[in-house]
């Protein structure tokens, strides 16, 4: 039997290539990623915001427009979660100001895809799938597809993250889940805690003076209560609130389903109507 991973994928397959058309999609590389980034979008981007989102996303480190061996790009998989925030948050560019995530507004600046946040004391860079700012505030965005509906083994630690200025980075409700998740005495199967940690240590190392929050957005079928592996991404997301909750860096989780509600209850450009239904339409289904 499939697992609900490979039952989520091949359903958004199949939804774009119904969307480019069959003389498009045969010529799919390995039958699965389009062969043009512009067939993994929706329809409803005009084409400087593609240019100029997607010149971000070369520009980033996660390598997610690079080829492999077999001629596939990983922004090019529609179940890729990049791609899934470039659909659902690229169309905001330009509009910063009257965008809302997880309640939080003041966003002046140009949205950034695969924002970067070099962190400090050798840990390397954070990247987040979008970077908000406005005056005197951050917003990093983390966008989970299928990545939850599978259990994955823990992202060994470097040394550098084990170091006493490593830690100092994190207040004292983030430094204990660095310290549990080193030890080991915790490490969630279907959340992915070191990178949600190296998050955070970015946005503390790059933007100090500024109100920091991340937010953590993730995809569930409509029958997410009867699905097992949602359940227990749910829980121990559930946990890591618990865990974290009044944080200087405040974590905030909400699933897509939960935010297009809410940008369908904005008063907000013109287009935004249309644009949420696209991402019903594409993203919002049961397995």
């Amino acid at each position: 039997m499939p697992s609900p991973s490979d039952v989520v994928k091949a359903h958004l397959v199949d939804l774009v290539k119904t969307a480019v058309g069959v003389d498009v999609a045969a010529h799919f590389p390995g039958g699965t990623h389009t062969r043009r980034f512009a067939d993994n979008l929706l329809a409803s981007f005009p084409a400087w915001q593609v240019d100029e989102l997607k010149g971000q996303l070369a520009a980033g480190g996660g390598s997610e427009l690079t080829s492999n061996e077999n001629g596939k790009r990983r922004a090019h998989a529609p179940y890729s979660s990049a791609a899934l925030a470039f659909n659902a948050f690229g169309r905001w560019l330009g509009d910063e100001p009257q965008l809302s995530v997880a309640g939080l507004t003041g966003f002046t600046d140009r949205l950034r895809v695969e924002g970067k946040a070099k962190i400090r004391h050798g840990g390397g860079t954070a990247n987040l799938d979008v970077l908000l700012t406005g005056p005197g505030l951050t917003v990093g965005v983390e966008s989970k597809l299928t990545e939850t509906l599978s259990e994955h083994d823990p992202v060994p630690w470097a040394t550098a993250y084990k170091t006493p200025e490593m830690r100092e980075l994190l207040d004292e409700k983030w430094a204990p889940v660095l310290d549990a998740s080193i030890s080991k005495a915790w490490q969630p199967k279907h959340l992915g805690l070191e990178q949600i940690v190296k998050h955070v240590l970015g946005l503390n190392s790059q933007y100090p003076a500024n109100t920091r929050r991340l937010v953590y957005v993730y995809w569930e079928p409509l029958n997410a209560e009867n699905v097992d592996v949602v359940m227990k991404h749910r829980s121990e997301l559930a946990e890591l609130r618990r865990r974290v909750a009044e944080a200087s860096t405040e974590l905030h989780a909400v699933s897509y389903a939960e935010l297009l509600d809410e940008w369908a209850g904005l008063d907000g450009p013109g287009w935004l109507p249309d644009h949420v239904e696209r991402l019903r339409a594409r993203y919002e289904f049961a397995i």
